[in-house]
């Protein structure tokens, strides 16, 4: 495998005197028993930096899968409604999206969280253990999987996920977690 960042080894705490102990945050990312916010800066930035590293888990699969046009948030339905009223029709979702772009705040598939992925293992797991995943259809969860050092176990009902030759997870080099 590539190593595309520098391995993340948490210090042993019986060998580090108590003064220079690492605190929790050092050892597990995000303190265990703290408020999660996503919309934090660290959250975000470390977001971009798992997402810099290629993760598509959109790819292998199809489009019933996918976010639908009209799946939006209300000011999307607001402003949709606005521009019916002034067609003077209903207007189709293709139609709207093509007016106002800008309106489209979802276009793409739900991907799960790789943040959140990594805060969940560095809780509730160790390095070299094995993480079973019963919802396996995206890849995110076994590149946070493989790149924090845990064996992972993936699940799917679906064949088109199980069977599709692309295996996003097999098309991330990464070995480590971003820095």
């Amino acid at each position: 495998m590539t190593t595309c960042f520098p391995k993340f080894t948490p210090p042993d705490t019986h060998t580090v005197a108590s003064s220079s102990r690492p605190t929790l945050a050092d050892r597990y990312l995000s303190v265990p028993f703290s408020l999660l916010d996503a919309r934090s800066g660290w959250w975000r930035d470390r977001k971009a930096a798992w997402l810099a590293t290629g993760i598509q888990s959109e790819l292998g699969r199809c489009d019933n899968l996918l976010y639908s046009a009209s799946a939006q948030p209300p000011a999307t339905y607001t402003a949709k409604n606005a521009f019916e009223a002034a067609l003077g029709r209903k207007a189709t979702w293709a139609e709207f999206a093509a007016a106002h772009p800008e309106q489209m705040k979802q276009q793409g598939t739900s991907v799960f969280d790789p943040v959140l992925c990594e805060l969940i293992y560095r809780w509730f797991s160790a390095p070299g253990q094995l993480v079973l995943d019963p919802f396996s259809g995206g890849s995110v969860r076994g590149i946070v999987a493989a790149a924090t050092g845990r064996h992972y176990a993936g699940v799917d009902l679906r064949a088109e996920q199980v069977d599709w030759p692309g295996g996003s997870c097999i098309r991330c080099p990464l070995s480590v977690p971003p820095k």
